[in-house]
């Protein structure tokens, strides 16, 4: 069972001092603003990147996610609380310094990324749901990737003669030719 309170715990505190640092200490930042910015990024954060988009995806893709979202927060944040000097320098370094801290807040902290068990359950269930597979075909997602291809599926414009017929017209014409060169040499 997954503590949320205490991811969102984590969560909070590490950006909290990520944020403090970079928005109040480098930016003039009020400390009350850095709080609420926090606030909000951690909330969506927590939702958007780490139960929906990491729980689908991996960490690469939550960790850009959170970049984004970092830049969006902080930027339309910054202009609603009357910050109009470089705030898109203090977006961007924020979301860099966000990445990183993000990046290694799904690999440290427990219950934030599915855990084996859960995702060995996920794939077992899903492989039951099949309808068939193949023997050599048991990772799910690659059914959709099976094709096949035959003669019986080249397209053939209407009133061309078969693929058999065209190889038997071909190879009479080999022996026509071959028969008649040698009817010019005697």
């Amino acid at each position: 069972m997954r503590n949320h309170g205490t991811a969102i715990l984590v969560k909070f505190i590490s950006l909290l001092v990520v944020l403090g640092v970079i928005l109040w200490l480098n930016f003039d930042y009020r400390f009350t603003d850095v709080v609420l910015i926090v606030l909000v990024l951690t909330i969506v954060g927590y939702v958007l990147g780490d139960l929906f988009i990491l729980r689908r995806s991996n960490n690469t893709a939550a960790t850009i996610a959170d970049f984004g979202l970092t830049f969006a927060v902080v930027w339309i944040m910054s202009r609603m609380l009357g910050y109009d000097d470089g705030i898109v320098a203090a977006s961007a370094l924020s979301a860099v310094a966000v990445a990183v801290v993000e990046y290694l807040y799904h690999k440290i902290v427990p219950g934030v990324s599915p855990e084996k068990g859960e995702k060995q359950e996920t794939q077992d269930r899903h492989i039951r749901n099949q309808p068939f597979k193949l023997a050599w075909n048991q990772s799910p997602g690659h059914e959709r990737l099976q094709t096949e291809a035959g003669e019986e599926l080249t397209p053939i414009r209407p009133g061309a003669p078969s693929p058999q017929m065209q190889r038997e017209y071909k190879k009479s014409v080999k022996v026509n030719k071959h028969n008649k060169n040698k009817n010019k040499n005697k």
